[in-house]
């Protein structure tokens, strides 16, 4: 890391978190065997058409680190997902200093810290180059996950902040701000990540115009851009065809495209020459620099013609109409067309609660899904999640929350046709809410986003109007028809209202089907007590599956052998390996394979044999083989 680059530092920031099993966690060094043990996840059940494989839908009850950890690590799992992942959501435990029902949110800073990093560097593994991740977090730590977040991810690969919306009315209960926002810090992978563009917004095409008859509506943007003192051959005057005025970009900016096309735009309103005007102080002011650092020589765009002719010109070109991109305003002064865009809208970062809804919509999704129960405390609603997953994936993209909560985010891109992992760390919230809710998305409840609610108008509206505009003006006009304000014909008002008056629309988004698998990650199995590491009592096919896991094997159906990596085998012995288990082994293998052999034990003359035997094969004696390389693998 660079010596001067900005670093955010906590105590122990050295060390790893892991959980305890009891909702708590454990500082440990990093060279800890259980930092890297993979833990094994364990299939509890299946819902709708999963066949209970790593490339269904997964919902996975345990820690996120250990959960996250397996899916990167064990062969079966890191196929489907490690480097695939489109879209990460996830919000953490805000560590508000309260303590929820459903999860606890009051950890010390380092503890957050250490928690929040350790779960980002598992998450940047799953995810694809153009992989994006969303963080939603409130005032408490935002700044600081940032700092993380650029220490992870690399501050090039920041694409935004979205401020959401989330209250829908102020709080009277607080000593002083009533809080209406939360935050969302949104990275790529990499910088090859870009969000997808939005359907356009009827409103926003409506500042689109043509007064000129050109094919492509327009509007009239600033012909200047920023960045003046490092394009400061881009900085000088204009003169105007129609007052004769020059024209110069305001202080610290400068015209937005090179002088040759703003010459040959000027060019069609009246002939234009360049000439070199004693203008360097103006310039430099312009520029934000000194006059003697500036680049001095730089023609402006002056009348080839007497000002009267050049105002001939431009009247006459202005009639002919397609107007150049640098157009004249009524004043002579100077405008740039910006056409309206072909492809959509870009994200914008201010998200209100009327487009995506607001916490109180998101208790209500919950209380009809679950009626009686008591809603999470900051639940999200449907459509907030359908936005991000809409800008950020494509259908069949993979989209992955590690604190999963009631399981909005895999709800909704379970109905927009997405595959999902979504990660919970508490049973209780498992078994009463995620569970049965995602249980019910694939019988194909219509909560949230399963209808799409719009309006229609009456009648085709006309260019530039749009719904919401056609419904405040009828607001507007009844209002005034209440106070008595409107000295017109009432009934012909009345009607008026009717006419104007849009009716809502449901079109059905989602009616069922898919299905998912429920893992669980299982226990430990390595133990560390004074110093020492053993491995508990399993039974034989969790420690061969246990083996081959740390060992980055994948398991196989083949008769004898426990898995396999490229052409060498594995074989997983809950005994000692001695010539027997060798010279049996080796009658499992193609002639070209090599052969692992893992054993709790190992007879002294057994690495000798099986050299002779298979050169290229080996023998390990578990758990001590894998201790050695849990310390140096990361």
């Amino acid at each position: 890391m660079a010596a001067n680059r900005l670093t955010l530092t906590w105590m122990n920031q050295a060390k790893t978190l892991l959980s305890d099993g009891k909702g708590g966690y454990e500082w440990v060094e990093r060279d800890d065997p259980r930092v890297t043990e993979v833990r094994l996840l364990d299939l509890a059940h299946t819902a709708g058409n999963a066949k209970g494989t790593p490339a269904d839908n997964l919902l996975i009850l345990g820690d996120a680190y250990d959960a996250l950890r397996a899916l990167n690590r064990i062969p079966e799992y890191s196929a489907q997902y490690r480097g695939k992942v489109k879209l990460v959501y996830i919000d953490p435990p805000f560590n508000t200093g309260q303590a929820f029902e459903q999860y606890d949110d009051n950890f010390e800073h380092s503890v957050w810290l250490t928690m929040f990093r350790d779960r980002i560097r598992e998450l940047a593994r799953l995810m694809a180059d153009d992989g994006i991740i969303w963080v939603h977090l409130d005032d408490t730590e935002v700044h600081r996950a940032r700092q993380v977040l650029d220490g992870e991810f690399g501050i090039n690969s920041y694409l935004g902040t979205v401020i959401w919306q989330k209250a829908d009315s102020p709080r009277s209960d607080l000593p002083n701000f009533s809080s209406d926002h939360d935050t969302l810090l949104v990275y790529g992978k990499t910088p090859r990540a870009r969000l997808n563009r939005s359907e356009r917004d009827e409103a926003l095409n409506s500042i689109y115009k043509s007064p000129d008859g050109d094919p492509k509506p327009w509007f009239d943007g600033d012909p200047t851009a920023p960045s003046a003192h490092r394009n400061q051959t881009w900085v000088y005057a204009v003169q105007s065809p129609i007052t004769g005025d020059l024209m110069y970009p305001a202080k610290g900016r400068c015209w937005a495209t090179k002088q040759e096309s703003v010459l040959a735009a000027m060019s069609e309103w009246a002939p234009y020459e360049l000439r070199v005007l004693d203008d360097d102080a103006k310039r430099a002011e312009i520029c934000g620099v000194p006059v003697e650092d500036l680049r001095k020589g730089i023609p402006a765009l002056m009348l080839a013609v007497p000002l009267d002719e050049a105002r001939q010109y431009a009247e006459e070109r202005k009639q002919a109409g397609i107007w150049p991109e640098y157009i004249l305003r009524s004043r002579g002064t100077l405008g740039r067309k910006r056409p309206q865009p072909d492809t959509g809208s870009n994200t914008r970062t201010m998200w209100f609660n009327t487009e995506v809804g607001h916490n109180r919509e998101a208790k209500a999704e919950i209380k009809a899904l679950f009626p009686g129960t008591t809603a999470f405390a900051t639940p999200k609603p449907e459509r907030f999640l359908k936005k991000i997953i809409e800008v950020s994936t494509q259908p069949n993209d993979i989209v992955v929350d590690c604190f999963a909560g009631s399981g909005t985010t895999a709800a909704v891109a379970h109905k927009l046709g997405r595959r999902w992992v979504t990660i919970e760390a508490v049973d209780a919230t498992v078994k009463d809410f995620t569970n049965p809710r995602l249980t019910q998305v694939v019988e194909g409840e219509q909560g949230g986003v399963s209808i799409v609610k719009s309006r229609q108008a009456p009648f085709d509206l006309p260019a530039g109007v749009t719904l919401s505009a056609l419904d405040d003006a009828r607001k507007v006009v009844q209002k005034l028809l209440d106070s008595d304000g409107l000295d017109v014909d009432r009934d012909l008002v009345t009607e008026l209202l009717t006419q104007m008056r849009t009716t809502p629309v449901k079109q059905q988004i989602w009616s069922g089907g898919g299905g998912f698998s429920a893992l669980s990650v299982a226990p430990p199995c390595l133990q560390v007590e004074s110093g020492f590491a053993f491995l508990r009592d399993v039974d034989s096919v969790t420690f061969s599956r246990y083996v081959a896991a740390q060992l980055g094997y994948t398991l196989t159906g083949r008769r004898g052998l426990t898995a396999v990596k490229g052409r060498d085998a594995l074989v997983v012995i809950a005994g000692m390996v001695d010539d027997e288990i060798i010279h049996h082994s080796i009658t499992l293998l193609d002639e070209s394979e090599t052969v692992t052999l893992a054993g709790t034990a190992v007879h002294p003359a057994s690495v000798t044999t099986l050299a002779s035997l298979r050169p290229g094969s080996r023998v390990m004696k578990v758990p001590d083989a894998l201790i050695k390389r849990s310390k140096v693998v990361r």
